[in-house]
């Protein structure tokens, strides 16, 4: 920690050193976290030197500063203002950011900060509803199956909040459905079509309650693929 803080804080690194010196925080964040000489001194590292770097003007730092948070999601926070800071920066570089592969590891980071951070759940509602469409569009441009397992998180966690967006989010999934379908790529294509099925069926399955939802579901064009 005293090397990569010696590092992070000298004027002259440059950004490719620092996104090294990320990658070597992150790589050993189960470490960091499990030894209370270094797990004091996470917190602050994350506040000075990764958060800052979601404003950086270069893509691949703050698509490293989602990753880290990732690796740190375990984190027990002493300042409830730094965990909703770092909510706050993935959310908007999910839903924001102009760099696609930022706003892919901002989804899986932000799966990993609901599942181990309750009160990041509370933080995020608001946004739940631009978030899955935002994902939903993510998905059916990259066919990223890390991201078919953000989409049923947020299916699961927020049912509620979905159910007014259910029959786009359908139409949506049935699109990348059909297009992993076509043209070649073998197993990565299959992986993805797999997921969206599970996807629907959780879809209907937490839904199952709503009917006149659920029956706005079946005819077309929601299923003109049959």
């Amino acid at each position: 920690m005293a090397y990569v803080n010696a590092l992070l804080t000298n004027p002259a690194c440059n950004p490719r050193q620092k996104d090294g010196a990320l990658h070597l925080v992150g790589t050993v964040a189960t470490l960091l976290l499990k030894r209370k000489l270094y797990k004091d001194q996470v917190e602050p590292m994350l506040v000075a030197h990764v958060l800052p770097e979601f404003a950086s003007p270069h893509g691949f730092l703050r698509a490293r500063a989602c990753w880290v948070l990732h690796h740190f999601c375990e984190l027990h926070f002493r300042g409830q203002t730094n965990l909703g800071q770092s909510v706050e920066c993935l959310v908007g570089s999910l839903l924001r950011d102009q760099d696609l592969p930022v706003r892919v590891e901002a989804a899986v980071a932000l799966q990993a900060f609901l599942s181990a951070q309750e009160k990041a759940q509370a933080a995020v509602e608001p946004h739940i509803k631009e978030i899955s469409l935002e994902l939903l569009k993510i998905i059916r441009e990259t066919e990223n199956d890390d991201l078919i397992s953000v989409m049923q998180k947020i299916v699961y966690m927020y049912t509620e909040q979905i159910t007014p967006i259910a029959v786009e989010m359908t139409q949506h999934l049935v699109g990348t459905f059909l297009e992993s379908g076509s043209g070649d790529g073998g197993d990565e294509k299959a992986m993805v079509a797999m997921g969206v099925l599970t996807t629907l069926d959780t879809l209907v399955s937490v839904l199952i309650d709503q009917q006149e939802i659920v029956s706005r579901l079946e005819p077309p064009p929601c299923w003109t693929w049959w």
